[in-house]
């Protein structure tokens, strides 16, 4: 399981870790800003500027997994993978937010996506990850925050999604977990997800999810019935990019 932190207070944390000698334990992965480069010369130096920024900030020699924040920049894919090479990153990948660019992430050695147990977008991408080795962090197990969230605050424009949750939620109880723990272990459940990315705000949540993360995959039976409560969505309602604000 990955832990998120903002941009913000990313370098800070870090610090703290440093300074009781847990660095060496976790594994940094960062992006790449949108890269605004007329070629491959441009974009290379926009990349290692960025790499070497973000290496000084964070005291580390080299990154773990650095990644393409925008799939848009996927053509620039293989200068980041030369950073590999240079030993400033241990990895390269993108960060995808819409099932229109799968050829050209079977490429990358690391992948970042949006997986809920409402979005399906991604199903043809699960064999080529497994076959190709692809480690595939999923972020957005709650669809941010749409499905835990009091159903009284759930806008019009998303109102389709209310009798989907429903079910879920009277799933949840009958098995006697919570909703948020059916959400996150039903992602723990997909072989091809390597690792599940969430935010935390207080200690009590850590241990929470570090509980449900030991309490493993739903059963075969469980998993069947959580992905029968679910039918095909729309992209409006399962990518909040195209959520009307």
């Amino acid at each position: 399981m990955f832990y998120a932190f903002s941009a913000a207070s990313c370098y800070e944390q870090f610090w703290t870790l440093e300074r009781l000698g847990l660095s060496g334990a976790v594994t940094v992965v960062s992006k790449v800003p949108p890269i605004e480069a007329a070629n491959d010369t441009d974009a290379e130096a926009v990349i290692e500027r960025t790499l070497l920024r973000s290496l000084k900030r964070l005291r580390l020699e080299r990154l773990s997994v650095c990644l393409l924040h925008r799939e848009n920049d996927l053509k620039f894919l293989p200068v980041l993978q030369k950073m590999v090479g240079r030993g400033l990153i241990g990895g390269a990948g993108v960060s995808l937010d819409s099932d229109r660019c799968l050829v050209q992430a079977a490429e990358a050695g690391f992948v970042q996506l949006p997986y809920n147990v409402l979005d399906r977008r991604f199903e043809a991408f699960w064999p080529t990850a497994r076959r190709n080795g692809i480690r595939v962090f999923a972020r957005s197990v709650y669809l941010q925050g749409l499905l835990l969230m009091p159903e009284a605050r759930i806008g019009a424009g998303l109102a389709a999604v209310v009798p989907v949750r429903r079910k879920l939620e009277a799933l949840a109880r009958e098995v006697e977990c919570t909703m948020s723990e059916l959400c996150m272990r039903y992602a723990l459940s997909n072989p091809a997800i390597t690792s599940v990315l969430t935010g935390v705000d207080t200690p009590e949540q850590l241990h929470e999810n570090l509980r449900v993360a030991a309490a493993g995959p739903l059963s075969p039976d469980l998993l069947d019935r959580v992905r029968a409560c679910v039918p095909e969505l729309p992209e409006s309602l399962v990518r909040p990019a195209r959520w009307k604000k």
